[in-house]
């Protein structure tokens, strides 16, 4: 997967330990892994959901116009969800697992700073930047709690790149990633 996300074997992995990341209902951000489908059984969950939602207005659970607002809401809720965490069957190996950030969740607007935007092959995409430094904390979500490892992308000059990363995180006080980090040993031809 160098190729399509790792910036042609010049990005960085870091891997999760999910297992480790606290849940919490009120954060604004969402940790879930991608479920793949394809694209019929996804077509029939939306209908399912389609029918669900129907369901609900005419058993007369929505009295009145704010009731009617909350369900519409509640659809668009689980539509949105749906689309940030499925994925094609094809890409079942990656095994991957989304961080989202949500919003309209984020009522102290905590994240709203963190904002940002990326211009790359697909136009211009939403980002969220997340500060590297001695404390990484994102609203109550520590990332050196669950950081696993951190694996730097097959390249020309994989061991200065790996010394070079090592060194970088002494340097911001995250001495206790060092051990984390290794080069992929994956064999990697670049396109020319």
């Amino acid at each position: 997967m160098w190729r399509g996300y790792g910036a042609n074997g010049d990005g960085v992995a870091i891997v999760f330990d999910t297992s480790r990341a606290d849940e919490k209902d009120d954060l604004p951000l969402i940790l879930a892994p991608v479920h793949y489908a394809s694209h019929d059984e996804r077509r029939k969950w939306i209908n399912q959901l389609a029918e669900q939602f129907t369901g609900i207005l005419k058993d007369q659970k929505v009295a009145g116009k704010h009731e009617y607002i909350q369900a519409v809401y509640w659809l668009f809720q689980r539509l949105k969800m749906f689309a940030l965490f499925t994925k094609h069957p094809g890409f079942a190996e990656e095994k991957e697992w989304r961080l989202v950030y949500f919003p309209d969740r984020d009522e102290a607007k905590a994240l709203h700073p963190l904002r940002h935007f990326i211009t790359n092959g697909r136009g211009v995409e939403p980002k969220l930047r997340v500060p590297l430094g001695k404390e990484t904390t994102i609203v109550g979500l520590c990332l050196d709690d669950i950081i696993n490892s951190i694996i730097l992308g097959p390249s020309h000059s994989t061991l200065l790149a790996e010394r070079s990363v090592k060194r970088m995180l002494e340097l911001i006080g995250k001495e206790h990633l060092v051990e984390k980090t290794r080069a992929s040993a994956i064999p990697f031809r670049r396109n020319i």
